[in-house]
């Protein structure tokens, strides 16, 4: 038993290294090499892709014109009788109409682009920045602090599993920040940023976080490794597979939000079933 745990703590630290190595690489691909595959869409470019549409219809009407249905209805007005007067003062009437209706739909477009697509002014210095980060962190981590130790006494009296309260309520808590901005920008229309705070997120806490964990409870004599139980595996497993086969095309809709929120809310039923005696996600060894 004492050889097994030595060499899965063995293996966890070497994994924890090449781990902290692979997400270097990946910020060096994302901010250096392939920057440009992270960059939002420019504005201009939004707006030339949605004006396309508008021009294809005109295009097809103007071929609709051309077509010999349209000539013949042509020959078939030009053969009927019709008051001069009368057409010229319909011709009118229909060109007043649709004039201030086009204009006020367009106008309301446009300004609905512009409040979508305004760029946000910078408000706070890079050392007033810096400053600001540093107090909250450390708010943060004294509130941290004290939600951890408060995790014994609510699983006893919530009767409640480790896993369900560190799965789920932590981390709901922990990246509420991050919820609200990932919703905030979704509903403005840029899917491309919320998507960098959700998938991104995820691949700090998976590459970042946990082989820290992992190398500082090495640095510091605390047998941390990478274990985890079989079921906690399976529904990461699972869930990491979900979630790229839904955002692979690049394309969303709401039955595909509909879905990730019921696979959600089932892992949060089975954490929450999970007996006390399979505890075992804890990646402590001691």
């Amino acid at each position: 038993d004492a050889d097994l745990k030595s060499g899965l703590l063995t293996l966890s630290h070497v994994t924890a290294i090449f781990m902290l190595v692979v997400y270097i690489a990946y910020l060096f691909f994302q901010l250096r090499t392939h920057a440009n595959l992270f960059s939002a869409i420019p504005i201009e470019d939004r707006k030339a892709a949605a004006q396309k549409p508008k021009r294809a219809d005109k295009d097809e009407d103007k071929d609709e014109e051309g077509s010999p249905a349209a000539e013949t209805a042509v020959v078939t007005a030009a053969a009927s009788p019709v008051n001069p007067a009368t057409a010229a003062a319909s011709q009118d009437q229909i060109v007043a109409i649709e004039e201030p209706a086009n204009a006020v739909e367009e106008k309301s477009n446009e300004e609905e682009e512009e409040e979508d697509d305004e760029e946000e002014e910078i408000e706070l210095t890079l050392w007033a920045s810096l400053v600001l980060l540093l107090i909250t962190v450390g708010f943060i981590g004294v509130c941290a602090e004290f939600l951890v130790d408060s995790i014994d006494g609510l699983t006893t009296s919530w009767n409640l599993s480790r896993s369900f309260v560190g799965m789920i309520i932590l981390a709901i808590v922990g990246n509420a920040s991050e919820h609200y901005s990932a919703i905030s920008v979704a509903v403005k229309n840029k899917m491309d940023l919320a998507l960098g705070v959700a998938v991104g997120s995820s691949i700090q806490i998976a590459l970042f976080v946990m082989p820290v964990l992992c190398i500082l409870g090495w640095i510091i004599d605390q047998p941390m490794s990478l274990y985890f139980s079989p079921f906690t595996t399976v529904v990461l497993f699972i869930t990491v597979l979900l979630v790229n086969y839904i955002i692979g095309d690049g394309r969303t809709n709401w039955l595909e939000g509909l879905v990730l929120i019921i696979a959600y809310v089932i892992i949060g039923v089975a954490y929450f079933l999970y007996p006390k005696d399979m505890d075992t996600s804890s990646t402590s060894l001691g």
